[in-house]
């Protein structure tokens, strides 16, 4: 698990909705905007949450799709979004893909250098994860300054 786990993070983390009624309340307004991409995020990042991992993949897919290009910042939060939902059904090789696209779409967001970082250093690509560990540290040496578990906490 990364250093903060989905089942980690509270529903008010994931969504704007309250726990019980939030995804309902997303597909509602789906209807009326099946294009919104902070919607099919939210929709996104809350299915990965209780563990409906492939049908928030496919959310994330579509909020990418939906997403002006020109929005990068945006764009590199869904990727990043997306990577832990990877990482999070094991499937490492397509979490670093994804924090490897968000970063090239924001180079100076010091969580992609995390979360790249994390994934590359599990699967044993100790050189590529040192490289984002020190690109990381420039760019928040607060965060990368502590010792962090592949099983979810600090050291």
């Amino acid at each position: 698990m990364l250093y903060r786990p989905l089942d980690r993070i509270s529903p008010c983390e994931i969504t704007q909705y309250t726990p019980a009624n939030s995804l309902d309340r997303i597909n509602e307004r789906l209807k009326d905007h099946p294009d919104d991409s902070m919607l099919l995020q939210d929709r996104a990042w809350l299915r990965a949450k209780i563990g409906e991992y492939e049908g928030a993949i496919e959310d994330f897919r579509a909020a990418l799709a939906a997403e002006p290009l020109q929005d990068r910042g945006h764009r590199a939060e869904i990727l990043c979004r997306m990577g832990i939902t990877y990482y999070s059904m094991n499937m490492l090789s397509e979490a670093i893909d994804a924090y490897s696209v968000a970063i090239e779409h924001d180079p100076d967001n010091w969580e992609l250098y995390f979360h790249r970082w994390l994934a590359l250093e599990y699967v044993g690509r100790t050189e590529e994860a040192a490289a984002d560990r020190r690109k990381g540290q420039s760019l928040n040496p607060a965060v990368f300054k502590l010792n962090y578990s592949s099983e979810g906490g600090i050291i």
